[in-house]
């Protein structure tokens, strides 16, 4: 029980932090889905590995545990959290201009529907359904899908937030959301069903949908009628998708390790187990270990194979840097595979900085995308889509950070070009354009 105590007392300063964020900012528990939920299963395999190593992590082909590396892991997500709790404010003034014209969500609509039917018709063409064949997704990728399947899922995650925005935007004004959107995200799950994907299409997909949506609890009157149209329609249409979606990924994870890796040498719950308290904490345990323990860790090391000397310039150099450390030179033909590992993130601020400098280190990054999420939320219940829209395609490299470490982002001309945009529809917002210009503040 005493070496239990590290652990259970950072998960004590996560749940506390977590409990302010419900009775304080209680729309953020939906603004930050693609947040928490990663945040438990990492900490959930942490605590595994703390409490019942050594245990044989076949990735990286060493013991990890036991030891006391949740603490730390549970504190930088609770900084996290709190950065997003300081930033965003308790709520947000009701809007007081005019709805977004009729023709821009059907012009959103229409032109996913029509690309999202031309990826099913030809996906039915082309043949074989992963699903169906028991082919592995990347498989399929490689060597049958087409145009419209890599741009769905190079594109994909953005799109299902461009989608929530526009299911959402009605409610802002009293009227009942566009369900049309939801059907649209429900027919993206089924496309990433049919074609292999398994967890993270799911995972991605519902909670960047779900993101917009947190608009519906953030006004400042608790008897809102906004409130009211989330519990008639949003909660029980979003329950639906829900376990739909989760059936789904259900099944496709079975399918995947009793069918399509049933010749795998290794037992397929000893697999499973491994997947889901192994993998998730695995990198995280070693630069715990690393830092903290050895005190190793080395700025100009890091910055250099971050930013100026990677394997692959052009991929997340974070899990790149992490898995050298973790493999050497074996990591070379697993990164060829176009695999990565788990994690990254809270990593690679301590590789950077140290034990304490890294925990300073998540506080700083955190600011920018809480900002960036306020920007969002504020003009979802203001009706400025473009504004909310362009704010959220920079909040997304933050979002791959907080997932996968990734850093040499800002290195990307595109992503600069994204905050250029940011920027012109925050100055767009502030026009006041003429009734016969047919642009007004609501479309900005």
């Amino acid at each position: 029980m005493l070496a239990a105590t590290p652990s259970l007392a950072g998960m004590m300063i996560f749940a506390i932090v977590v409990a302010w964020l419900a009775a304080r900012r209680t729309y953020l528990l939906v603004a930050l889905l693609w947040l928490l939920i990663p945040m438990l299963s990492r900490l959930a395999s942490s605590v595994y590995i703390d409490l019942d190593g050594p245990i044989y992590a076949e990735q990286i082909l060493r013991d990890v545990g036991p030891g006391h590396s949740t603490f730390l892991l549970a504190v930088d997500f609770a900084v996290v959290l709190a950065v997003f709790g300081a930033v965003l404010p308790r709520s947000f003034p009701e809007p007081r201009i005019e709805p977004l014209p009729g023709w821009v969500s059907q012009l959103g609509f229409w032109t996913a529907a029509l690309l999202l039917g031309a990826a099913y018709l030809d996906m039915l063409l082309r043949g074989p359904i992963p699903i169906l064949s028991g082919m592995e997704r990347y498989d399929y990728a490689r060597g049958h899908a087409g145009v419209l399947h890599h741009v769905l899922f190079r594109f994909g995650d953005v799109a299902a937030l461009a989608l929530g925005c526009l299911f959402v935007l009605p409610t802002c004004f009293g009227r009942a959301p566009a369900v049309r959107f939801l059907v649209l995200l429900l027919a993206m799950l089924t496309y990433a069903f049919l074609t292999g994907h398994r967890y993270s299409a799911f995972f991605k997909f519902c909670t960047l949908f779900a993101l917009p949506c947190a608009a519906l609890f953030a006004f400042r009157s608790a008897e809102s009628r906004r409130v009211e149209q989330a519990l008639k329609y949003v909660l029980p249409a979003a329950l639906l998708v829900g376990v739909a979606a989760a059936g789904m990924a259900l099944l496709a994870i079975l399918q995947s390790y009793f069918t399509v890796r049933y010749d795998d040498s290794d037992d397929v719950l000893t697999s499973l187990k491994a997947r889901m308290f192994v993998q998730q904490a695995e990198l995280w345990w070693l630069t715990h270990d690393r830092v903290v323990d050895q005190g190793m860790w080395d700025f100009g090391r890091a910055f250099e194979f971050l930013f100026v000397n990677p394997i692959d310039p052009g991929r997340n150099t974070s899990i790149q840097y992490l898995m050298h450390l973790a493999l050497g030179d074996q990591a070379l033909p697993v990164l060829d595979l176009n695999t990565q590992f788990a994690g990254g993130f809270p990593e690679i601020p301590h590789e950077l900085f140290g034990a304490a400098g890294g925990v300073l280190a998540v506080g700083v990054l955190s600011a920018i995308p809480a900002l960036l999420l306020r920007i969002l939320l504020g003009n979802i219940t203001q009706g400025r889509l473009l504004t909310a829209l362009w704010a959220g395609l920079v909040l997304y490299p933050f979002a791959i950070m907080y997932w996968g470490g990734m850093l040499n982002f800002v290195l990307a001309w595109s992503f600069w070009l994204k905050i250029a945009g940011l920027v012109g529809a925050i100055f767009l917002a502030r026009v006041h354009w003429p009734a016969w210009s047919g642009f007004s503040r609501a479309t900005a």
